[in-house]
C-alpha cells in the first residue's frame, strides 16, 4: 500500500505519463478513497477512478509527517514498515511495537499507551479477529473490506490488545 510507484500513468494527460512518484498515503473519508503521492516537488492527491501503475521492487520510506510532510532525506529502503526509524513519529520509539507491542517505558502516552480495541470483522463468509487503536477502528475496518464487525473489547494499551487478540484467535472458532 505504501510503495514507490515507478511508472504512474494517468489517462489523458501526456505530460504526466511515465513520471516517477512516491505513494505516501492511502486514506479513507468514509468509503471514498484518496491516494497521496509525492513527485520530488509537491504532494498531489490522485484521481483514482481510472489509474494504471507499476510498482517497483523496492519499498522506500514514505518520509515524515511531523509538522507537515518531509520526504526521507536518505530515501532508505524499508521492509516491514512504511517509514525508516529516522522518519517514524516520535510517539513510536520502537517500530517493532506496531506489530509486536512490548513492555517499554519509552512510549509514555504515545502510540502504544492509548486505548485500543479488539474486534471481529466479517467479509462474506470469512471472519477475522483483529486489533487497532480505538481512533482508527473505522479506517481499519474499511481497509480490510469488512461487511460487518463486532467490538469484542476495549483495552488500555497496544500490548494488552495484541495479547487479547492472540488469546481470542486461539480459543475461538469464528464462523
Amino acid at each position: 500500500m505504501y510503495r514507490k510507484a515507478a511508472e504512474l500513468l494517468t489517462e489523458g494527460d501526456e505530460e504526466r505519463e511515465n513520471r516517477e512518484v512516491h505513494v505516501i498515503a492511502s486514506k479513507w473519508d468514509d468509503f471514498d478513497h484518496e491516494l497521496q503521492v509525492y513527485d520530488e516537488d509537491s504532494i498531489e492527491v490522485l484521481d483514482t477512478e481510472e489509474i494504471d501503475f507499476n510498482v517497483s521492487q523496492e519499498k522506500v520510506c514514505v518520509g515524515s509527517f511531523e509538522d507537515g510532510y518531509t520526504p526521507c532525506p536518505e530515501k532508505r529502503n524499508v521492509d516491514r514498515f512504511r517509514q525508516c526509524s529516522e522518519c517514524a513519529p516520535e510517539d513510536i520509539p520502537k517500530l517493532e511495537c506496531i506489530f509486536d507491542p512490548q513492555d517499554c517505558v519509552d512510549c509514555e502516552g504515545g502510540f502504544c499507551e492509548k486505548l485500543h480495541v479488539v474486534y471481529l470483522a466479517f467479509h462474506g463468509t470469512l471472519s477475522k479477529i483483529g486489533m487497532t487503536s480505538k481512533d482508527r477502528l473505522r479506517e481499519r475496518l474499511i481497509e480490510q473490506g469488512a461487511d460487518a464487525y463486532a467490538l469484542l473489547s476495549t483495552v488500555e494499551d497496544r500490548k494488552k490488545a495484541r495479547e487479547e487478540e492472540k488469546r481470542l484467535s486461539v480459543t475461538s472458532s469464528p464462523p
